[in-house]
């Protein structure tokens, strides 16, 4: 939507534009209104001042219908002489979300729609290159989908008001992937991280950080079978090397050489999870 003044006298075009965008903010992606102005002097670009600088904003969570009235009440100090028009955003319950002002959409969905939100199936395309094909609910991504990232990483799994929750694959541009359960945008519950060197976790997580049990497997051979917090080992664990030794653990130390049965047996009264062959 936008908002035109002119001014004939000194040839002075101005443009508010608003325009209404999908941001994430504390991880979640939603949708706000973005006021922008420019002002145009016989072709060249410069500043304005706007009557109303607090509606100057740069995200603001609000109704379409307020985001309407807001536009058509700005005023800009162009001088006399001052036309101006808004214009409104075309109604549909399935197609792309376009403005009659025919301003491109910082984030451009094409889907279904309810009550003039995305509902349903859809494709949502921001500007900075970034992709989600997925399920909507009243406006935000909930379901399942795929999000593609400009940067190569993909998500493909559930998400929840906005975020990452559920279960799902994330795979990263490096070559790391993690298989498992997500909370609040973050890895929580059990699940399974392949990192791109052949090393391999299994086991729980909390709050995104490795915690509770876990296996780890190196892609040297040996594998260690401990508890976790925040992401260290800590308190007792067992380690079975690729050698055919196996070695007594204490907060990710090793503390002496056992043999693989008493490893073993030292794992199930810890309640440890055993890897395969143990």
């Amino acid at each position: 939507m936008e908002k035109t003044f002119v001014d004939k006298e000194t040839k002075t075009l101005a443009v508010l534009r608003l325009r209404k965008t999908m941001t994430k903010k504390s991880g979640t992606y939603c949708w706000c209104w973005t006021l922008s102005y420019e002002i145009k002097v016989e072709g060249e670009l410069s500043l304005v001042t706007a009557a109303n600088d607090a509606a100057l904003a740069k995200c603001q969570a609000i109704p379409t219908q307020q985001a309407l009235s807001m536009l058509a009440s700005l005023t800009l100090k162009v001088g006399s002489g001052v036309e101006a028009a808004a214009t409104a955003p075309e109604a549909a319950s399935r197609g792309a979300m376009r403005f009659a002002s025919g301003i491109v959409c910082e984030c451009h969905y094409e889907g279904e729609h309810t009550a003039g939100k995305p509902e349903g199936r859809g494709i949502m395309r921001l500007a900075n290159g970034d992709v989600y094909d997925g399920e909507f609910k009243a406006g935000k991504i909930e379901g399942r989908g795929v999000f593609r990232w400009a940067d190569g990483n993909v998500y493909d799994g559930e998400f929840k008001a906005g975020k990452i929750e559920g279960r799902g694959v994330f795979r990263w541009a490096d070559g790391n992937v993690y298989e498992g359960e997500f909370k609040a945008g973050k890895k929580e519950g059990r699940g399974v991280y392949r990192f791109a060197n052949g090393n391999v976790y299994d086991g729980e997580y909390k709050a995104g950080k490795q915690e509770g049990r876990g296996v780890y497997q190196c892609a040297n051979g040996d594998v260690e079978s401990s508890f976790f917090k925040r992401g260290a080992l800590v308190g007792e664990g067992v380690r079975w090397k690729a050698s055919g030794n196996a070695k007594r653990l204490l907060d990710g130390r090793g503390v002496g050489y056992i043999s693989r049965e008493e490893a073993r047996r030292t794992a199930e009264r810890l309640g440890l999870f055993l890897p395969p062959g143990a």
